[in-house]
């Protein structure tokens, strides 16, 4: 349901059948909704008014001097093409992985945790970025056993085992601070958030835009997001719909 672009499509697909049989009338609706959203999306910012208010929530503030620990969230490696071709590949969140080379070094003491597995075992693509950056391996404690952002705070808090006044950084794209956020607060880990992989310049960000599809992976990463902090708000796996940098309200 938050992949717009599939659902585009499905759409289009059963109106361009219906033109065809005795519900032709049906048809050409569907074809003109189609015609309209993408026109939509491709004229104004749609995409951008549903992500702005999710990268807005936690805004960039300084680290403190000394910090216990770093985790980044996976979803940035692809450790099927890295092993298939035996090189790091890296998608669009690919800052996540910069960001945390660069905190390791700024923080030669910190624990370093790289959480996330899935089918494609993003710790693989991770673990070659690490290595090509000059960055020591020995230093990350790689959890790949996790397939979500629950799993990823759950499995990573009982290996981890923080203590209560330790200072943890967690780095993810901005969009997914504040549901990243609130799972590791449910858990009991209060985070530093380190927001990276901005889709945005900013509030002001509400131009006309004439990029076409290329907006419509805003809408479905905008979305998804959305829908994924009301899921993760029912099922209990967060205590605030909408997390806020002061903690529970």
């Amino acid at each position: 349901m938050s992949n717009p672009d599939n659902i585009l499509f499905l759409i289009l697909l059963a109106g361009s059948i219906l033109l065809y049989t005795r519900h032709k009338t049906l048809g050409s609706w569907f074809v003109a909704l189609v015609a309209g959203l993408l026109l939509s999306i491709n004229i104004f910012p749609i995409g951008n008014l549903i992500i702005n208010p999710l990268e807005e929530r936690f805004p960039q503030r300084p680290l403190p001097e000394e910090i216990d620990g770093i985790i980044v969230l996976a979803g940035a490696g692809d450790g099927r093409v890295s092993m298939g071709r035996g090189q790091p590949a890296v998608g669009a969140s690919a800052e996540r992985l910069f960001a945390f080379i660069y905190l390791a070094r700024k923080y030669p003491k910190a624990k370093l945790v790289f959480t996330g597995g899935g089918s494609h075992k993003h710790s693989d693509a991770a673990h070659m970025m690490f290595q090509q950056s000059t960055l020591d391996v020995k230093r990350v404690i790689f959890e790949s056993q996790s397939r979500n952002t629950y799993e990823s705070a759950a499995y990573s808090f009982s290996l981890i085992k923080p203590k209560k006044r330790e200072k943890w950084v967690l780095i993810t794209s901005a969009f997914h601070i504040p549901r990243a956020v609130g799972v590791f607060r449910k858990s009991g880990w209060e985070m530093i958030p380190y927001p990276v992989d901005y889709q945005t310049a900013g509030p002001q960000d509400y131009r006309v835009s004439y990029e076409g599809f290329l907006n419509v992976p805003k809408v479905r990463i905008g979305l998804h997001e959305w829908l994924g902090l009301f899921a993760y708000r029912v099922a209990g796996k967060t205590n605030q719909l909408f997390p806020t940098p002061e903690g529970q309200q």
